[in-house]
């Protein structure tokens, strides 16, 4: 097969929109049920779930796999992200997205009729992946929709790592936190994962549907917040296992957790060393923004845009259950190594970083961008997924374009450099956009100037200028969710 090698300074933007697309192909849902899963070769019949914004792809793929012998289904998505041409015999509901809402609440109740109708001794396959956290919910009780729309709303405002949030939201809820143990009962289950998470812990995913998690709650809630998850631990405290009395470890785990890294010295694949989180270059234009709009300072708890990668504790042991196995089958490493071996084919040496991308928005695309600035050349790839701190009122966008813009205004100038700032679902925040696609000259065709630009990032409003000029990027549901992608081309 021909490559593009030589032309790769003719469209480096069009290069950058294929190699997002070969990201996103690798970690397709369906696709990765069907490369990633063999069930056994009997003819029993199945009943399965998918939970996530790519239940409906990941449903698919069991079909694939399964035919005739899956007996029954029930897909729970997002507004949108409907599969078509499923069978009759699977059942498909709407959750709410990114607040769980009454649609939530009536998918949870669903969820957990179907799994008590599923007949006994019936193997039950469990496909999960980012979003089901508030797509469907059964609150502890006392609870009420309000209470769980004011924590969301707190939580997803906040800063805080996707982790935290998760924890906060299993304090609610009767069925996150390994709490659907008690509805699937004693029989054969395989949960397939797709990781939105960083270090792709199960206990993370979907607020840990099937895997409880002893972590503590992270600090610096809001007085109300702590109340209200108080409250709930005082209602479980009566009965310490919510699992019917099971053991708490199983050792039918089919995933290991990644090597660990030494401290301090990222790794960078397929191409140059990679500076550490704490050399990357100065940004005295970034810095003095972020300084003026209070973004210097994240979180109560200030953290680095670039993190080293790896696991702060290994993945747990599921509970331990003789027939349950479980597998991650994509996450945000397998879209960087296709989106890697894409920029090869089309001719770009590439630089794969290994440093993951978290923390403040602003700061990560100002950082971003000015490493890009005194880069070598080539195709530079970062995984990650950062956070915003909401104003009360915000405007279009969410966090890749937010990263994008304020890349935008750091590479005000260079005619040399693109960034492609995207998630792999398909959407960033509240609209259809999956993200943006920038360089040198945004600024110049949004006909906007450098205060502009603050005053977007500062009303979280990036998407408004960056559809100005042109920069948006549309795709539709992708049938995935492995976090966001950064990918940057230096010619």
């Amino acid at each position: 097969m021909r490559t593009d090698r030589g032309n790769t300074t003719r469209d480096p933007r069009k290069n950058l929109l294929r190699i997002y697309q070969a990201a996103l192909d690798r970690v397709e849902g369906r696709r990765a049920v069907r490369e990633q899963w063999s069930p056994s070769p009997d003819d029993s019949s199945w009943a399965a779930i998918a939970i996530g914004k790519a239940a409906g792809s990941m449903m698919e793929g069991a079909m694939d796999r399964l035919g005739e012998r899956l007996a029954s289904g029930l897909v729970i998505t997002k507004p949108g992200h409907e599969p078509l041409g499923l069978a009759s015999r699977i059942e498909v509901m709407i959750g709410g997205h990114p607040m769980p809402n009454a649609k939530s609440l009536a998918a949870g109740e669903r969820l957990v009729e179907y799994l008590a109708a599923v007949p006994p001794g019936m193997p039950l396959l469990a496909l999960i992946s980012g979003g089901a956290s508030a797509l469907a919910e059964r609150l502890q009780p006392g609870l009420t929709l309000e209470d769980l729309a004011r924590a969301n709303q707190w939580l997803l405002g906040s800063g805080l790592a996707i982790g935290e949030i998760n924890r906060v939201r299993k304090a609610l809820s009767a069925i996150k936190d390994g709490g659907l143990w008690q509805w699937i009962g004693e029989r054969p289950v395989t949960a397939l994962l797709l990781s939105d998470v960083r270090g792709d812990d199960p206990r993370d995913i979907g607020s840990g549907l099937l895997f409880a998690d002893p972590r503590p709650l992270p600090s610096g809630l809001p007085v109300w917040l702590e109340t209200l998850v108080r409250a709930c631990a005082t209602e479980r405290a009566p009965s310490t296992s919510r699992f019917g009395g099971l053991p708490q470890y199983c050792r039918h785990s089919s995933h290991s957790p990644p090597p660990r890294r030494q401290r301090g010295r990222p790794e960078s694949r397929g191409g140059d060393a990679v500076p550490g989180p704490g050399s990357w270059p100065s940004m005295a234009r970034t810095t003095e923004y972020l300084n003026s709009v209070g973004f210097a300072t994240p979180l109560a708890h200030p953290r680095r845009a670039f993190a080293e990668e790896g696991n702060s504790s290994p993945p747990p042991s599921p509970p331990h259950r003789t027939h349950f196995h479980w597998r991650i089958i994509a996450c945000l490493d397998d879209a960087k190594a296709a989106a890697a071996r894409k920029g090869a084919k089309l001719g770009y040496h590439v630089h794969r970083h290994d440093a993951f991308v978290e923390g403040c928005t602003a700061l990560a695309g100002g950082e971003i961008a000015a490493y890009l600035k005194s880069a070598p050349r080539g195709l530079h790839l970062w995984g990650g997924e950062p956070t915003v701190r909401l104003p009360e009122n915000p405007g279009r966008g969410g966090r890749a374009q937010h990263l994008a813009l304020a890349a935008a205004m750091e590479l005000a100038g260079s005619g040399n450099i693109c960034l492609l700032a995207a998630g792999t679902d398909g959407t960033d925040g509240p609209g259809e956009d999956a993200g943006a696609l920038v360089d040198g000259a945004t600024l110049n065709r949004a006909l906007s100037d450098p205060f502009a630009a603050r005053q977007a990032l500062e009303r979280a409003d990036s998407g408004s200028l960056l559809a100005e000029a042109g920069d948006l990027i549309e795709t539709g549901p992708s049938g995935t969710n492995v976090m966001d992608l950064f990918i940057g081309i230096v010619t």
